[in-house]
């Protein structure tokens, strides 16, 4: 080690180890942050949609009347709920079995999304990104399945 900074040359008895992509931990970075996304739109439906009036018509008088509903709270407690079965598919995802079982789910989401492209139906921008989110990860999932994992930090 002296030699190096006298100027003779840096040599290390460690072999050089070449680092591989970790696509377990990229697949459950994208798992996580998929949740992050739909919690925080559950969150927001939670603040915004605070008052709903849904019209009805009595079957007696035949006059129309408004049920006002409060489905904030609702919300509230959905988002609890997802972000927790968020959090356990994203442990899940380090077992070899369950990313199998998640690209079955993930390529059963992206053909149910075809008909609707086939059949000229109006594509909106949040399903063409739900599309390519689940396009990104079921190409992530396939190279974790396919690709050997990391070794485990010391």
């Amino acid at each position: 080690m002296a030699d190096s900074f006298a100027g003779g040359p840096a040599t290390s008895a460690a072999p050089i180890r070449q680092r591989s992509i970790d696509w377990v931990e990229i697949a459950r970075f994208i798992t996580l942050g998929y949740g992050g996304l739909i919690v925080l739109g559950l969150v927001i439906l939670s603040l915004v949609g605070q008052h709903i009036n849904v019209p009805y018509t009595d079957g007696d008088t035949g006059e129309t009347m408004y049920l006002t509903g409060n489905p904030g709270p609702f919300f509230a407690i959905l988002s609890v709920i997802v972000g927790a079965v968020f959090i356990l598919i994203t442990w899940l995802t380090k077992f070899f079995v369950a990313r199998i079982v998640f690209l079955i789910f993930d390529g059963l989401a992206i053909l149910g999304t075809l008909p609707g492209l086939s059949s000229g139906q109006a594509i909106t921008a949040l399903s063409t990104v739900d599309l390519l989110i689940d396009l990104g990860y079921g190409a992530v999932l396939i190279m974790s399945l396919m690709s050997p994992r990391a070794a485990a930090k010391t």
